[in-house]
């Protein structure tokens, strides 16, 4: 028996031997299964990826120097920005006596229902924008 014969029949004697409800990776449906952080970590990931695309073009219009002070910049700014926001979620918790589960509810504790309606918006309105901003850099890099 040639080696080709040999390996479809070990391959086929793998499938039978399987167990009836177990199935292949690629043909078990997973739909729905992800959980809110892989789902967050993947938007996250897929949107770094296509700020390092558009990187190159940034340094090439500043320059270098421009540029690394640029993203110094930027990097520090959003280190302040998530400190900022951490510290007054942790002043919110500990004025009101409970646990903020969203930004919606720190907006509800500082500012009452309109301030929940405001929060929400902006947020909606900020990845709607981040969104738009993904389009338009993937397709001017695939252009």
């Amino acid at each position: 028996m040639s080696a080709h014969g040999s390996f479809v029949s070990r391959s086929s004697a793998n499938l039978e031997a399987r167990k009836p409800d177990e199935e292949l990776p690629l043909q078990r449906s997973s739909q729905g299964l992800s959980g809110k952080l892989a789902t967050s970590m993947n938007l996250v990931t897929i949107m770094v990826g296509a700020g390092i695309l558009a990187l190159p073009r940034v340094y090439a219009t500043v320059g270098i120097p421009l540029g690394v002070a640029l993203t110094v910049l930027g990097c520090s700014l959003s280190v302040y920005l998530c400190d900022s926001l951490s510290e007054a979620i942790g002043a919110v918790q500990a004025r009101s006596g409970c646990r903020m589960r969203t930004l919606e509810d720190v907006g509800a504790a500082c500012y009452g229902e309109v301030g929940r309606r405001i929060t929400r918006f902006v947020i909606n309105f900020t990845f709607i924008g981040k969104a738009s901003v993904y389009f338009v850099l993937i397709g001017q890099n695939l252009a």
